[in-house]
């Protein structure tokens, strides 16, 4: 049996990693993404976005 999260399209090899993926703000923000009907964003996309908010964010402190 495949295990998935429905919100990040992504699987999982067994049940603890897809509980510690459930805890990572990549997945809080599609399941938030996907609560206001977002398409989900990718792993690599929400680290890149992430990198760049924080980014601009260091530019004004």
């Amino acid at each position: 049996m495949e295990i998935r999260c429905s919100h990040c399209q992504t699987t999982f090899a067994d049940r603890k990693e897809q509980v510690s993926h459930y805890h990572l703000d990549w997945h809080r923000n599609n399941l938030r993404r996907s609560l206001a009907g977002k398409t989900p964003l990718t792993e690599d996309q929400f680290w890149d976005e992430s990198s760049r908010l924080l980014s601009i964010t260091k530019e004004f402190f």
